[in-house]
Protein backbone atom coordinates (compact mmCIF):
# COMPACT_ATOMS: atom_id res chain seq x y z
CA UNK A 1 0.00 0.00 0.00
CA UNK A 2 1.30 3.44 -1.08
CA UNK A 3 -1.52 6.09 -0.74
CA UNK A 4 -1.09 9.08 -0.34
CA UNK A 5 -1.45 9.15 3.52
CA UNK A 6 2.11 8.24 3.59
CA UNK A 7 5.47 10.00 3.68
CA UNK A 8 6.41 10.12 0.16
CA UNK A 9 10.24 8.10 0.79
CA UNK A 10 7.60 5.11 1.90
CA UNK A 11 5.67 5.57 -1.09
CA UNK A 12 8.79 5.36 -2.93
CA UNK A 13 9.83 2.56 -1.27
CA UNK A 14 6.86 0.96 -1.83
CA UNK A 15 6.65 1.73 -5.13
CA UNK A 16 10.44 0.54 -6.02
CA UNK A 17 10.21 -2.75 -4.70
CA UNK A 18 6.72 -3.27 -6.61
CA UNK A 19 8.16 -2.48 -9.75
CA UNK A 20 10.99 -4.85 -8.53
CA UNK A 21 8.89 -7.80 -7.93
CA UNK A 22 7.00 -7.18 -11.42
CA UNK A 23 10.20 -6.78 -13.38
CA UNK A 24 11.28 -10.06 -11.97
CA UNK A 25 8.16 -11.57 -13.01
CA UNK A 26 7.80 -10.03 -16.31
CA UNK A 27 11.48 -11.05 -17.35
CA UNK A 28 10.70 -14.22 -17.44
CA UNK A 29 7.49 -13.40 -20.34
CA UNK A 30 10.08 -11.50 -22.71
CA UNK A 31 10.12 -11.22 -25.85
CA UNK A 32 13.04 -11.84 -27.84
CA UNK A 33 12.64 -8.49 -29.27
CA UNK A 34 10.34 -5.81 -27.55
CA UNK A 35 6.97 -4.87 -29.06
CA UNK A 36 7.37 -1.71 -30.61
CA UNK A 37 3.20 -1.23 -31.74
CA UNK A 38 0.63 0.13 -29.84
CA UNK A 39 -0.65 -2.77 -27.03
CA UNK A 40 -3.66 -3.44 -25.23
CA UNK A 41 -3.14 -3.77 -21.28
CA UNK A 42 -5.54 -6.36 -19.81
CA UNK A 43 -5.63 -6.39 -15.39
CA UNK A 44 -7.21 -9.25 -13.23
CA UNK A 45 -6.63 -8.88 -9.53
CA UNK A 46 -7.88 -11.18 -7.51
CA UNK A 47 -8.25 -9.78 -3.81
CA UNK A 48 -6.97 -12.05 -0.64
CA UNK A 49 -7.86 -13.03 2.83
CA UNK A 50 -7.38 -9.29 4.34
CA UNK A 51 -8.58 -6.93 1.97
CA UNK A 52 -11.92 -5.66 0.68
CA UNK A 53 -12.30 -4.90 -3.16
CA UNK A 54 -11.33 -1.19 -3.40
CA UNK A 55 -12.86 0.85 -6.01
CA UNK A 56 -11.77 -0.77 -9.90
CA UNK A 57 -9.62 3.06 -10.88
CA UNK A 58 -7.57 2.21 -7.52
CA UNK A 59 -6.62 -1.13 -9.04
CA UNK A 60 -5.46 0.15 -12.02
CA UNK A 61 -3.38 2.60 -10.35
CA UNK A 62 -2.23 0.15 -7.98
CA UNK A 63 -1.03 -1.56 -11.35
CA UNK A 64 0.68 1.08 -12.43
CA UNK A 65 4.17 0.31 -11.16
CA UNK A 66 3.65 -3.34 -12.83
CA UNK A 67 2.78 -1.72 -16.09
CA UNK A 68 5.84 0.75 -15.80
CA UNK A 69 8.26 -2.53 -15.11
CA UNK A 70 6.81 -3.96 -18.76
CA UNK A 71 9.34 -1.48 -20.88
CA UNK A 72 11.92 -1.74 -18.06
CA UNK A 73 12.41 -5.18 -18.64
CA UNK A 74 12.10 -4.86 -22.65
CA UNK A 75 8.51 -6.17 -23.07
CA UNK A 76 7.46 -3.28 -24.66
CA UNK A 77 9.89 0.11 -25.88
CA UNK A 78 7.84 2.96 -23.90
CA UNK A 79 4.44 2.09 -21.69
CA UNK A 80 2.63 5.10 -23.95
CA UNK A 81 2.30 2.41 -26.46
CA UNK A 82 -0.24 1.07 -24.02
CA UNK A 83 -3.61 2.66 -26.00
CA UNK A 84 -5.64 0.59 -24.10
CA UNK A 85 -6.42 -1.21 -20.48
CA UNK A 86 -9.00 -3.30 -19.67
CA UNK A 87 -9.42 -4.25 -15.49
CA UNK A 88 -11.36 -6.30 -13.79
CA UNK A 89 -11.19 -7.32 -9.92
CA UNK A 90 -13.10 -9.45 -7.33
CA UNK A 91 -12.34 -10.86 -4.20
CA UNK A 92 -10.65 -14.07 -3.55
CA UNK A 93 -12.24 -17.33 -2.88
CA UNK A 94 -10.41 -18.42 -0.46
CA UNK A 95 -11.01 -21.41 1.99
CA UNK A 96 -11.92 -21.53 5.18
CA UNK A 97 -9.18 -21.25 7.58
CA UNK A 98 -6.54 -20.29 4.66
CA UNK A 99 -4.88 -16.84 4.05
CA UNK A 100 -4.26 -16.43 0.49
CA UNK A 101 -3.07 -12.76 0.00
CA UNK A 102 -4.28 -11.91 -3.83
CA UNK A 103 -2.93 -11.99 -7.16
CA UNK A 104 -2.91 -9.39 -10.32
CA UNK A 105 -2.63 -11.06 -13.85
CA UNK A 106 -1.25 -8.80 -16.67
CA UNK A 107 -1.43 -9.57 -20.10
CA UNK A 108 -0.04 -7.45 -23.06
CA UNK A 109 -1.51 -7.79 -26.89
CA UNK A 110 -0.25 -5.53 -29.56
CA UNK A 111 -3.12 -4.32 -31.46
CA UNK A 112 -3.65 -5.08 -35.20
Amino acid sequence: KAGKSLHWRTRHAARAKSRAVAAKAAAKCKPPVPIKGPVVCTIHAEYGYRRRVPDLDATVAASKSFLDSLQDVGIIVDDKQIVKIIATHQKMVVPKGEKWPGITTITIEEME
